[in-house]
């Protein structure tokens, strides 16, 4: 099972870092300076950021930066993988399928 987590929290990883590369780009081309406000803060700043100032038309990243973070900081804490609701496991196939999965099947629907 060890295995089996490392190996998401590395796709949760990869995934967050090519959204933060993305965000940055798309603010490079159309606001400079943001780009400069993004590097001086920490990346679990990020969120509020955007929300605050720019992400409202880009909301399905706003979205995804959210859920990715919350998942890397549940690895942090000892968390990860259990529903966010019932406090279970969350099946593999669901974090198979997603790895920034809250819910358990149960608590899905």
């Amino acid at each position: 099972m060890t295995v089996s987590l490392e190996l998401f929290k590395r796709r949760l990883e990869v995934e967050l870092e090519a959204l933060r590369k993305e965000v940055i780009e798309h603010y490079g081309q159309v606001q400079p300076a943001i780009v400069n406000d993004l590097h001086a803060i920490n990346y679990s700043d990020w969120p509020d950021f955007l929300e605050q100032h720019f992400l409202l038309n880009h909301e399905p990243k706003l979205s995804r930066l959210i859920q990715l973070e919350a998942a890397i900081a549940q690895f942090e804490i000892g968390q990860y993988g259990y529903c966010a609701d019932c406090e279970e496991p969350i099946e593999l196939e669901l974090l198979d399928n997603d790895p920034a999965a809250q819910r358990c099947k149960a608590c899905s629907h």
